[in-house]
């Protein structure tokens, strides 16, 4: 571009001095042929004129001469500043050249800074984004691996809280199962003795005290396991509330009179009251509740105080339940509700208790929409108070147990434990009822084809069957009730609508499950208990077909029957006091998972079973 300005100039240059050179030429052209034009016309004049002529011409050529080179003299001085002035542009156009590379070279310069740059800052980036998706990628990894961690975590806790709650139920089954024959004789053996004056009704009393006690642990246990499994539920039923507080109320009053303290029942309970609610859960509640205010008050008063609020299909009930006991501190009512926790120490030294009471009973009136609260201090008592909202429900007619005698009933028990088919034969023949007995399902679907029976009693596990598979054969004008230590699986069959009785039961459980079927009990003025050569009997025909049961498994080669039968033995011997042949079936099973063969296995039992068919042969 500063080239072709460069060129433009010269060229400029060159037509200005042309134009001037063309004008001074023209001029003396002009003066020529006007002296020589002048010439021409002088020749007509005379001498004089042609020198005033002359003279004018001369002057006239002069004036021309002079002006013409003052204009010549301008035109060189217009030459010369129009050269300077061309030479001044030369040099700025110079300067501005030189100014133009140089900004050139800096443009250049910063343009390739700024590219240097860009690139740097683009491979920074770069390097950051790359780095950024390794990390997010990993990130990735790391979650999706912490997930997979989780999920499998979370299977292994499902299953450790399955296993946990299956183990529970199990051994519930298997403490229920004693405990039926604990409670269930030491209730008969009460009875028989209360007119007596020695010490046998004592010990019976706390016989079935202490089976009571242990029953009572055994349900926490398994209601801090349904709340695990999310399986804690109410079951709504229309029952009187004032009988059943005062069920509860009446149930510890041995207990507050053995430690010769006041216990107070105020209620404004309308005695006609119905409600539709879970009578068991509220009694259980309640229960935990005064249980503790007695435990923990050595002297002064404990107090149930219930007040009602009536709307038209609903009763609002405030429970309170207080005590002048050892109370709480401040500082530890926090810990209260914390699981298996006991504010001292000495506290499960001095009086006991799991420590789940008071977190199942929060847990429980939660699910009346209810919140346990408490106010207490040390060594001034304690308070627990809660609302529940209860709907109304009509009344429904109470049967007299004394009205109608049951001769001519028949009921057939079915159940593979010989005590608990002697404590209910037992305990229904007293209420001159006509009783039959089966151990094994094919013989109870024998003796309902045979008798008839009006209603059944039946186990819901028979040996390796279920009790429902008797349905197909029990008629439709026959009562089927479902005995078990398995709770959860009676209130499957209850939801089903069928009639359940939870093992261990009360002689009162009982009879009322058989009055609900609108069968009247009258109970009897005295009770008689046969003993000694019945159980006897009993136990030995148990062993007979335990120990058939275990051969026909060494002969079918089942490793998993010969254990099952194994501890079915074991318990059976424990009932015939025969400690070593439980010595010798407690080293099997403790050794079965050591053995690197089943045939070994059958060995030691052949071994065994040799030894005692001898001595139990007949």
């Amino acid at each position: 571009a500063f080239g072709k300005k460069n060129e433009a100039s010269k060229e400029d240059s060159i037509a200005g001095n042309n134009m001037n050179i063309e004008l001074f030429s023209y001029t003396y052209k002009k003066q020529d042929t006007l002296v020589t034009d002048t010439l021409v016309k002088l020749q007509s004049f005379s001498q004089d004129n042609r020198k005033k002529v002359k003279n004018v011409i001369r002057e006239n050529l002069e004036f021309d001469t002079i002006y013409n080179l003052k204009r010549l003299a301008i035109i060189e001085k217009d030459f010369a500043i129009r050269d300077r002035i061309s030479s001044q542009i030369k040099v700025i156009q110079a300067r501005e050249q030189a100014d133009a590379q140089d900004n050139i070279l800096a443009i250049q310069n910063i343009s390739a800074k700024t590219i240097n740059k860009i690139f740097w800052i683009f491979l920074i980036i770069l390097f950051a984004c790359l780095c950024l998706y390794i990390l997010l990628v990993l990130d990735a990894y790391r979650v999706k691996r912490y997930e997979e961690r989780l999920i499998l975590e979370k299977k292994n806790y499902q299953n450790l809280a399955n296993n946990r709650a299956q183990f529970l139920s199990m051994m519930a089954h298997e403490l229920r199962t004693p405990l039926q024959s604990i409670i269930g004789f030491s209730e008969l053996l009460e009875e028989t003795q209360k007119s007596s004056s020695n010490k046998s009704s004592q010990y019976s009393e706390i016989i079935k005290k202490s089976s009571s006690h242990l029953l009572q642990t055994i349900n926490l246990l398994l209601d801090r396991s349904k709340i695990d499994a999310g399986k804690l539920e109410l079951e709504y039923i229309s029952f009187n509330l004032s009988e059943c507080i005062h069920d509860v109320f009446e149930s510890l009053s041995i207990q507050a009179g053995e430690k010769r303290i006041s216990y107070v029942l105020q209620s404004d309970i309308p005695k006609d009251l119905f409600v539709y609610s879970d009578s068991f859960r509220l009694k259980q509640v309640l229960y935990n509740l005064l249980n503790n205010a007695i435990k923990f008050t050595n002297a002064g008063t404990v107090k149930l105080m219930c007040f009602a609020n009536h709307h038209e299909d609903q009763a609002s009930i405030q429970f309170e339940v207080s005590d002048t006991g050892i109370g709480i501190a401040e500082h530890k009512l926090k810990h209260l509700f914390e699981e298996y926790n006991q504010l001292d120490k000495s506290t499960g030294r001095l009086y006991g208790g799991t420590g789940l009471g008071l977190v199942i009973t929060k847990k429980i009136l939660e699910l009346f929409s209810s919140n346990l609260s408490v106010k207490s201090e040390a060594e001034s008592g304690t308070t627990f108070l809660f609302d529940i909202d209860f709907a109304k429900s009509y009344s429904l007619p109470v049967k007299n147990s004394n009205d109608i005698n049951l001769s001519g009933i028949n009921i057939l028990i079915v159940d593979d434990d010989s005590y608990n088919l002697l404590y209910t034969h037992q305990l229904l023949n007293n209420y001159s009822l006509s009783v039959t007995l089966a151990s094994t399902i094919e013989e109870a679907i024998h003796q309902i084809t045979e008798t008839k029976p009006n209603v059944i009693l039946c186990d819901l596990y028979i040996n390796e069957s279920l009790g429902t598979d008797l349905l197909p054969h029990v008629h439709d004008d026959t009562a089927l009730i479902f005995m078990s230590a398995d709770h959860e699986h009676l209130n499957d069959l209850k939801e089903q609508h069928y009639h359940t009785l939870a093992k261990p039961f009360t002689i009162y459980a009982l009879l009322s499950e058989l009055s609900s079927l609108a069968i009247d009990i009258k109970k009897p003025d005295t009770i008689e208990i046969n003993t000694g050569t019945e159980l006897d009997s009993l136990h030995l025909q148990s062993l007979s077909e335990k120990l058939t049961a275990l051969e026909r498994a060494l002969n079918e080669g089942d490793a998993e029957e010969i254990i099952y039968y194994l501890h079915q033995l074991k318990t059976t011997f424990g009932y015939l006091n025969r400690w070593e042949e439980i010595k010798m079936i407690q080293k099997t099973e403790s050794s079965y998972t050591l053995y690197a063969k089943d045939k070994d296995l059958f060995t030691d039992v052949s071994n065994m079973l040799a030894s005692w068919n001898e001595p139990y042969s007949n």
